[in-house]
């Protein structure tokens, strides 16, 4: 029988996909080469965030961050920032290209 209870642990997956699904979109929409490295910071609040923190390295890792911080500071009037919803709470993520050594 399939087991529809849907866990803590699961639901903090499905969420920190739903943040590299942004995070990807924002790549995708910025022409990014699929190898091109990014520096990233974000705000949000709970339970995304703690989503987002658990699964920081899984985050890093799948979207080639070499700087992952979260910064409450953001604005969406930052550059590099873009507003994204989450569970109808919403994201800022500030994407920024890093240029290769």
């Amino acid at each position: 029988m399939l087991d529809l209870v849907i866990t803590p642990e699961l639901r903090e997956e499905g969420l920190c996909r739903e943040f590299i699904n942004r995070v990807q979109t924002q790549r995708k929409n910025l022409a990014l080469d699929y190898e091109q490295r990014i520096s990233l910071k974000f705000t949000v609040d709970e339970p995304v965030r703690s989503a987002v923190l658990n699964y920081a390295a899984v985050i890093a890792g799948e979207t080639l961050t070499v700087d992952f911080a979260e910064d409450s500071s953001l604005a969406d009037d930052f550059p590099n920032v873009y507003p994204s919803e989450i569970e109808g709470l919403e994201v800022l993520i500030q994407l920024v290209p890093v240029k290769a050594e």
